[in-house]
């Protein structure tokens, strides 16, 4: 996990107020392609498309906070009864779903999955996925 985490530490992009963010792909430049073929994998890639890519951020943020003991694997899966017995921290982070509209609601309920707006779950307060990453870096 550690190497991995390394690994991807060298090609985040630094955001607004230090924040990590995780490019949808990197790619040659197009000046450097003929260069790149004499001389594979020579060539420094440069961040393209989304920035950031919603389902990899996720899951950088995911892994960061089962790393750093905020979440649980079963917290994510809790039909993995495996991890059951891991310890709960000080801290916990729940991660779930909504739907931020009836519309995104009945689209999720088309293709069998089962949500509640942000509104039905009052009184508890939802914050969208960038204010976590914000918590996230102050945590």
């Amino acid at each position: 996990v550690q190497e991995y985490r390394e690994a991807l530490e060298g090609v985040l992009i630094k955001g607004k107020n230090g924040v990590h963010l995780l490019p949808e792909l990197y790619s040659v430049p197009p000046e450097k392609v003929d260069e790149e073929y004499q001389h594979p994998h020579t060539v420094d890639r440069v961040p393209m498309g989304k920035l950031p890519h919603m389902w990899g951020q996720s899951l950088y943020i995911l892994g960061n906070l089962m790393t750093e003991g905020f979440l649980a694997p079963g917290e994510i899966d809790p039909l993995n009864r495996r991890f059951s017995t891991v310890p709960k921290p000080d801290v916990v982070v729940q991660v779930s779903i909504l739907a931020e509209t009836e519309d995104i609601k009945a689209i999720l309920k088309d293709n069998g999955i089962d949500a509640e707006t942000i509104a039905e779950v009052y009184p508890i307060r939802v914050q969208p996925a960038r204010i976590l990453s914000h918590i996230y870096a102050s945590l």
